[in-house]
């Protein structure tokens, strides 16, 4: 891979800050245009201090964070990795006076399971249950881009990608508003959320042949007479249910004001997806990926207050948008694509929007076998930006911000550059 060698540009006008990885005794710096879709990369030697000031996501590709001057009253706490309100390994460090959190640190690294180091090597088709397997909620979409990047797919296919996407998009936002319903203790609300989010994996393992859509590249689709019906039924069950959450008042408070991060604060620290479009900037890779001719005239919900409770909306307009796509795509055609596909050389690099926010992959292929990979994943990026927003919220909200981010400790351990 031959890349400018630049410093940095610390106040690009039109680029997002996307990635920072390590490439020998050089950083490898990708920026994106989510308007245009244009990606450049630079490298340069070690991160200029500067660019902590005027791009802070940085710290989160680095590591290199660190805590404000403490006030006189401030206390140090470590809250993880084995801890209640976190379902997997992972852990924060707070700074606090009280009840206010002042700061918060993301610590990863407790989920590293090598899934990216078995892969170079190896071929594309040898390497995709690996790929599929660096965070199971998100199985789809790695396999659907790191595939698109890989491979020559048949455009009668595209449609059954489509689909496996579009139900991550489902279980997934339907799981995060389910555990948003019970961080309130609306018991009844979230008894209906688990059972129709259990009720889409369901239908994934019908037509995908996995409940978390692990194979279906290998698969191929499977004949599921009443998916359509199901899929219908969970649609008229799902929109009475989010009107009456947003209808009630006890739960509307705990997200109202909850983690806000306006629109200024996106832009200064390029936080993407669901948060982003929350606070009314569109950084969408449905726009600019690797599925951007099948999303079309694909237009993204966008609220412009920025708190949980404007997430929580995003999040039922995208379950709207994703009923409406599911019910217009034609998959019957497509058989299994490892018999299908035609592999690639060369270095291929691209996006795909998960349920939380874009993924970033770049992958290099010579003589069919895998040389170097790179991975960005959303959670990167958005654990940085729940640091940004908690700050001045109490503990009790606590459950409510990160909960309404959607995201994993798994998802962040996936990151880096291997060769």
């Amino acid at each position: 891979m031959i890349f400018e060698k630049r410093e940095p540009c610390s106040n690009p006008k039109r680029f997002s800050l996307t990635s920072i990885f390590s490439a020998n005794q050089e950083k490898l710096y990708v920026w994106t245009d989510y308007t245009s879709g244009e990606v450049r990369f630079t490298k340069w030697g070690n991160v200029p201090e500067k660019l902590y000031t005027t791009r802070p996501v940085a710290r989160a590709f680095t590591g290199n964070y660190v805590f404000p001057k403490p006030l006189n009253c401030s206390k140090i706490l470590n809250y993880g990795p084995a801890a209640g309100g976190i379902g997997e390994a992972g852990a924060f460090k707070l700074m606090t006076c009280g009840e206010r959190i002042d700061a918060l640190i993301p610590y990863y690294g407790f989920k590293k399971r090598g899934f990216a180091d078995k892969v170079i090597g190896l071929s594309p088709r040898e390497a995709l249950p690996f790929v599929e397997r660096f965070v199971g909620q998100f199985a789809p979409s790695y396999a659907s881009l790191f595939t698109l990047l890989t491979m020559e797919v048949p455009e009668k296919c595209m449609d059954y990608i489509l689909l496996a996407v579009e139900l991550e998009r489902l279980h997934n936002h339907m799981w995060v508003i389910h555990k948003l319903s019970a961080d309130a203790s609306q018991k009844i609300a979230t008894a209906h959320l688990a059972a129709m989010t259990e009720e889409l994996l369901r239908l994934n393992l019908h037509v995908l042949g996995h409940r978390y859509g692990m194979g279906f590249m290998r698969v191929g689709p499977i004949k599921y007479e009443n998916f359509h019906s199901e899929l219908n039924k969970l649609k008229k069950e799902f929109f009475p249910l989010a009107e009456e959450l947003l209808n009630s008042r006890i739960f509307i408070d705990r997200l109202q004001t909850t983690c806000t991060i306006e629109h200024s604060s996106v832009i200064k620290h390029d936080v993407i997806g669901i948060p982003a479009r929350a606070a009314g900037v569109v950084r969408d890779a449905r726009k600019i990926g690797v599925l951007k001719d099948e999303y079309r005239d694909y237009k993204p919900p966008v609220k412009k207050y920025g708190d949980a409770l404007s997430r929580l909306r995003v999040r039922i307009d995208e379950i709207d948008k994703s009923f409406e796509i599911i019910s217009n795509l034609s998959w019957e055609d497509c058989r299994p694509l490892s018999m299908l596909s035609k592999e690639k050389d060369g270095f291929h690099y691209g996006f795909i929007e998960m349920p939380p926010g874009d993924a970033f992959m770049g992958v290099e292929i010579e003589n069919r076998k895998i040389k170097a990979l790179l991975i960005r994943p959303p959670s990167t990026v958005l654990y940085h930006a729940f640091a940004v927003g908690i700050k001045g919220n109490v503990f009790t909200d606590f459950p409510f911000a990160l909960d309404s981010f959607g995201i994993y400790f798994a998802d962040v351990d996936s990151f880096g550059r291997w060769k």
